[in-house]
C-alpha cells in the first residue's frame, strides 16, 4: 500500500523524504548516523569489541544465508552487493522482491520473539487485506 501511494503521488524514490546532505554524500549516510544516534541511546555500543554499526544488520543477514543455504545470487543482492557471476550477474535480472521476500527474507528466524513490537505505538498498523 505504501508503494501504490508513492507512484499515485510519482515519487521517484521508495523513502522520497531521505535526502543527501550534499552532492558527494550518499542516502545511506543519514541512516547510518541516524542508527548510531538511536543505538548509543539504547547502550547497544560496548567499547569496540562488539561494537555495533549500522552495517552490522548486513553480516548478520549475511551469515544466516549462509548457514541456512540461500542462494548466493539472492543473498548478494539482499544485501545490496553485485553479483559478479556472468550468467546471472550479466544476463540476468535483479530478483523479484517477492521472490526474494518467500526465499530468503520471511525465513531469516533468529530464535527471538518479537511477537510483542506489533502491539508497538512505532509500528505502522496496516489494515489485513481480507
Amino acid at each position: 500500500e505504501f508503494v501504490e501511494q508513492l507512484r499515485r503521488s510519482k515519487a521517484k524514490r521508495l523513502f522520497p523524504k531521505l535526502t543527501k546532505k550534499d552532492a558527494k554524500d550518499r542516502y545511506s549516510r543519514s541512516v547510518s548516523r541516524w542508527f548510531t544516534v538511536y543505538a548509543k541511546k539504547c547502550s547497544v555500543h560496548h567499547g569496540t569489541k562488539g561494537k555495533k554499526i549500522f552495517h552490522s544488520f548486513r553480516d548478520c543477514v549475511t551469515h544466516w544465508c549462509e548457514t541456512n543455504n540461500a542462494p548466493e545470487k539472492q543473498a548478494a543482492r539482499l544485501v545490496g552487493h553485485t553479483w559478479k557471476n556472468i550468467t546471472y550477474g550479466r544476463y540476468s535480472r535483479d530478483t523479484a522482491p517477492s521472490t526474494m521476500l518467500r526465499d530468503v527474507v520471511s525465513k531469516i528466524d533468529y530464535g527471538i520473539d518479537f511477537a510483542y513490537l506489533k502491539e508497538s505505538k512505532y509500528v505502522l498498523k496496516v489494515p489485513q487485506r481480507p
